[in-house]
């Protein structure tokens, strides 16, 4: 089973009304399969965060070694981002754990449902 783990976050001021919270994660077990899997169902995480910040994914896949880097970007506008720094801490803390839920989730979703068409092809032989 797949286990994905955070790397790294970075925060870039890339325009003057926002920032950039980019958090990154790598998964080194994960089949092609999976990872058509993952990309869809990146689109739907979304939904998942805050509805006053911008989200986007890049994903990088290298199917020799199975291993999935992925990279969520937050854009979060100034007037909405913490001063602090331990609210902000918290706030990359927040979305590193809810996203490796999200994530977690969805690769057992994935598992399950491989598991179910394996047994429905075992009983139709």
């Amino acid at each position: 089973m797949s286990i994905l783990k955070f790397i790294k976050s970075e925060i870039k001021v890339t325009y003057r009304v926002s920032v950039d919270l980019i958090l990154t994660f790598e998964d080194t077990k994960i089949s092609k399969e999976q990872y058509s899997f993952v990309k869809d169902q990146l689109n739907k995480y979304d939904w998942y965060i805050n509805d006053e910040y911008a989200m986007t994914t890049e994903t990088m896949y290298k199917e020799s070694s199975g291993a999935l880097l992925i990279a969520l970007n937050i854009i979060i506008p100034n007037h909405i981002k913490p001063k602090d720094e331990n609210i902000l801490s918290q706030m990359i803390r927040d979305h590193t754990n809810k996203f490796l839920k999200f994530y977690e989730r969805h690769m057992q979703l994935h598992y399950l449902e491989t598991e179910k068409k394996l047994k429905n092809l075992n009983y139709s032989h």
